[in-house]
């Protein structure tokens, strides 16, 4: 879009890494199910929390497990009661050092059943010697941030979701030189009520 990639092609990079844990809603609850399409296996630690939409968390569970090459195995399962109407489900997995392989959520509900909050979006820019780093944090939940430039160029990531003291930094690369981009932030309460 405009020269560089649509959110869709930075959602799909997310989930078709090398290691990836979804969501799959069974009978009763949730199933995080891990794929691991490297040739090698993976040491894995994920633990899921429900997070409320003013972006507070609560542990639900945690597992570490080995999951073998080429392979896709159940790690978690969490009872639908254990989150609240007004919850979704986040969960995060790290590699056998402690490294933060990816982390995703999940709305057991459609989106438009949840009393968003306003985000409270904030920007931090600053140059560097071929193009910019953003950094984005939120003072509640804030789903699908995307930030677009008035210039062609290449984002580093997009379509985020932030939560409160976890801000999101990415770098902005101009497909050509010239003066400093202007940048706008879009997330799901803004595309829904009009504001950011």
């Amino acid at each position: 879009h405009g020269g560089g990639w649509k959110l869709l092609h930075h959602m799909a990079r997310a989930f078709y890494a090398p290691v990836f844990v979804s969501v799959v809603p069974v009978a009763g609850g949730f199933e995080l199910r891990a794929v691991n399409d490297r040739p090698e296996a993976v040491d894995l630690t994920v633990a899921a929390v429900a997070v409320a939409m003013d972006g507070s968390t609560r542990p639900l569970a945690q597992a570490t497990l080995t999951v073998g090459p080429d392979a896709a195995v159940p790690v978690l399962t969490v009872p639908a009661e254990a989150l609240q109407p007004q919850e979704m489900l986040a969960h995060v997995w790290l590699d056998g050092q402690g490294n933060r392989l990816g982390g995703d959520h999940f709305a057991p509900h459609p989106y438009k059943a949840y009393d968003l909050l306003a985000p409270g979006l904030t920007l931090g820019v600053e140059a560097t010697a071929d193009g910019w780093t953003l950094t984005i944090s939120a003072t509640t939940l804030a789903l699908f941030v995307a930030v677009e430039a008035d210039r062609a160029g290449r984002f580093s990531a997009n379509a985020m979701t932030l939560f409160p003291g976890h801000a999101a930094t990415l770098t902005f690369t101009p497909a050509t030189p010239g003066p400093a981009p202007v940048f706008t932030l879009r997330d799901l309460h803004s595309a829904t009520y009009g504001t950011a």
